[in-house]
């Protein structure tokens, strides 16, 4: 994973997720993205709801996933968060040249709830426009034009209170696999995920409960310019040995 596909974030025990190591190198630095934050105002997020598909959410406190609301409905609603401008030369931003090491979101959730399946999005949003028909009928579909398949999954597709109250922090650095645009995460009930799951948004009062990205990465050696005289040094020389032959 290089800094191009670190990009491609906008933005927990897991499953469905590649084994990523728990060992980190000695110069590796962490950077850390919550909205408001040490001058961050880069993260970006909204909810969509089926039941009110026209209407705009990105100013909203906080973000519900759920596969039955309003109650007895069978209406979803979804997640979208993103976070941008995490690259360059700024103060906090990861500069160009760093291997990205891992990545995590973090949650805040208030109100425990069945899970949550994660896609990467693959088109633009505007968090002050979008809406449940931002994506058409069916809102965000995995595996489609606007999504890529689930990389990772959280809880169960079960109407239980599987995710508790408190700090969730979800591995994705499966999201990274996909390549494309830094078009953030859409974040999807389980068909049968009924009990709905809510966690604050970038809009909430609070700062440190907002969403939170964090993102080791290590500097990548140039290569050596001794290396490459050596290696130019030495092809003459086999040319002329093949030439003997």
């Amino acid at each position: 994973m290089n800094l191009k596909n670190l990009a491609l974030i906008t933005g927990i025990t897991v499953t469905g997720l590649a084994a990523i190591s728990t060992i980190t190198p000695a110069n590796a630095a962490v950077f850390t993205f919550q909205q408001g934050v040490n001058g961050y105002t880069g993260a970006r997020d909204a909810e969509l709801r089926e039941a009110d598909p026209n209407t705009n959410s990105g100013g909203a406190t906080s973000i519900s996933i759920d596969a039955d609301e309003p109650p007895n409905s069978g209406n979803d609603t979804q997640g979208l968060i993103g976070f941008d401008n995490v690259f360059g030369n700024g103060p906090g931003q990861i500069p160009l040249g760093y291997k990205i090491v891992s990545a995590t979101l973090t949650l805040n959730v208030f109100n425990r709830g069945s899970g949550i399946r994660f896609v990467r999005i693959l088109n633009n949003w505007d968090e002050n426009t979008v809406t449940w028909n931002s994506f058409g009928a069916d809102g965000i579909t995995p595996n489609s034009a606007e999504a890529t398949p689930v990389f990772t999954t959280i809880g169960a597709n079960d109407s239980n209170p599987n995710i508790p109250v408190g700090v969730l922090t979800v591995d994705i650095s499966g999201a990274l696999a996909f390549g494309g645009a830094n078009n953030g995460l859409g974040l999807l009930p389980f068909v049968n995920g009924t009990n709905g799951i809510d966690f604050y948004s970038a809009q909430y009062s609070i700062l440190n409960l907002r969403p939170l990205l964090t993102v080791t990465a290590i500097p990548v050696p140039e290569a050596s310019p001794i290396a490459g005289i050596l290696l130019l040094a030495a092809f003459p020389l086999v040319h002329g040995i093949r030439r003997r032959k």
